[in-house]
């Protein structure tokens, strides 16, 4: 698989491109100015948020993660 950039009345398309069989399909994924503008605005805020409740220390009994853990079984 590979991605292809196709520039078409000048603006800028992303294509994933791959084979089935012999034949050679191409998949739109977007304009190459939107996909930019989106990683751009998502990687200043990477690894800055953390879901609720996992806070530095904090185990994962504490976070409720391990809430399923809890249940009693259906069959008894």
């Amino acid at each position: 698989m590979v991605y292809i950039v196709k520039k078409i009345s000048g603006r800028k398309y992303v294509y994933k491109q791959f084979r089935i069989g012999r034949k050679i399909v191409s998949k739109y994924i977007g304009s190459l100015d939107k996909i930019i503008e989106f990683y751009l605005n998502y990687s200043k805020n990477y690894g800055k948020m953390r879901p609720p409740g996992f806070e530095p220390g904090s185990s994962a009994w504490q976070a409720g993660v391990l809430v399923q853990a809890r249940l009693r079984p259906l069959s008894e």
